[in-house]
């Protein structure tokens, strides 16, 4: 298991008010496993962050039991967590979402042109 703080994740978890985040139309989605086109939509789950651990592993837990946690997820204005079979694939679940994320970041800012 990995976790970063980089600016993309950090600040795209806090524009994104919703539980998850959906990305699609990228062809990098292809570096997460399991995922053979960008047609797909890629969800990450976000979280609210808490300083009582114990509540936020709950409510993660929560989450789990009705849906995927396949990569990882966000913690809302704080950064991203993410794991694989193998510290490779975690690191390249790792890379493929922060390249992800950094797409998404340059394509709202260019929307609101």
């Amino acid at each position: 298991m990995l976790h970063v703080h980089t600016v993309n994740a950090t600040v795209l978890s806090r524009i994104v008010k919703t539980p998850e985040l959906y990305i699609s139309g990228f062809e990098m989605q292809k570096s997460l496993s399991g995922q053979t086109t960008h047609l797909d939509t890629v969800c990450v789950p976000v979280f609210d962050n808490d300083q009582d651990i114990d509540a936020l592993a709950s409510r993660i837990a929560h989450y789990a039991q009705e849906h995927s946690l396949n990569y990882g997820f966000l913690l809302r204005g704080h950064g991203l967590t993410c794991w694989g079979r193998s510290v490779e694939e975690a690191r390249r679940h790792l890379e493929g979402l922060e390249f992800l994320f950094e797409c998404e970041m340059r394509l709202r800012q260019l929307e609101r042109l």
